[in-house]
């Protein structure tokens, strides 16, 4: 006798959760000119949207990880990357503090 059989996938929406940045090139000191990136990640289905922000003001969306090619010191603060669950409308943030160092000049005597 045939049998019959029925499967479903369930997906639930959930998130973002357990949001985290960490610096994956450079570190949360580096000297001017140096490059630096950080990376967010987060707990969430469907997929987040990502937004960076830095002492407030909005700085790019839609990517993970934000790099700074070449710091000056006023790239010196705190980055915020915030996650968001469109479907949810949740979001749920996390934080690194970069800390730019001016380069010294050697001068000769």
């Amino acid at each position: 006798l045939p049998t019959a059989r029925h499967e479903s996938d369930i997906f639930v929406i959930d998130g973002p959760l357990s949001v985290t940045t960490t610096f994956t090139k450079g570190s949360k000191t580096v000297n001017e000119t140096d490059p630096v990136c950080i990376e967010c990640s987060a707990d969430c289905w469907p997929e987040c949207k990502f937004f960076w922000t830095k002492g407030g003001e909005y700085l790019a969306n839609g990517s993970s990880s934000l790099c700074l090619n070449n710091t000056s010191r006023n790239d010196t603060g705190e980055y915020m990357c915030t996650a968001e669950n469109e479907r949810r409308g949740l979001t749920n943030t996390s934080s690194e503090q970069l800390i730019v160092q001016c380069k010294s000049v050697m001068h000769g005597m």
